[in-house]
């Protein structure tokens, strides 16, 4: 068990007492989750101010810690909570500038491409031969044949993931080589 763990209840205990409540409360949310969290990070940043305050470390019973944690919950706390808010602004910043994507045009070919070789692939593996079965179960002669077979659309699927999916790195290998090409000259 870590000292932060040994510390919180005897910080928590003595925030309750002498009345603290932003102390009190992000002791509470941490207990019983995992180190890690963003409140346990908060935690953690609580009993350490605690600590810097005391010294030592939190001595149960004693007036030092009492004075330590109101100092925590006037000087500390306030910077923290504003933290908080400032980290979860960015975080809804950056999620919002995720889901502006732009015109339809520069993104929509990518899952109408997708959407299209799906199909295709539909048609020429399943709908093609089932059709070719109804029709050679009601006796006729003639079948249905496609001018594209599965090795073009194999092809064709290989090349679009290519591009999609390894455009990327192939541009910036590209990128990298002209870079160093251009420093030898």
């Amino acid at each position: 068990m870590s000292a932060t763990a040994i510390a919180i209840p005897i910080v928590l205990e003595v925030a309750k007492r002498v009345g603290a409540p932003l102390v009190e409360r992000v002791l509470t949310e941490y207990m019983g989750k995992p180190t890690g969290e963003f409140a346990g990070s908060l935690a953690e940043t609580v009993i350490d101010a605690v600590r810097d305050r005391t010294g030592d470390g939190p001595t149960p019973g004693t007036a030092k810690l009492d004075d330590a944690v109101l100092e925590v919950e006037a000087d500390v706390m306030p910077d923290l909570i504003f933290a908080q808010v400032e980290q979860q602004r960015e975080a809804n910043r950056l999620q919002l500038a995720e889901m502006d994507k732009g015109p339809t045009w520069t993104w929509g070919w990518r899952p109408a491409t997708m959407w299209m070789i799906a199909g295709l692939w539909l048609f020429l593996a399943v709908i093609v031969p089932l059709i070719n079965l109804m029709l050679a179960l009601l006796g006729a002669s003639a079948h249905v044949v496609l001018i594209l077979d599965m090795g073009t659309l194999l092809t064709l699927t290989g090349i679009y993931m290519g591009l999609y999916m390894g455009g990327h790195t192939v541009k910036s290998s590209i990128e990298k080589a002209a870079a160093a090409w251009g420093r030898k000259r």
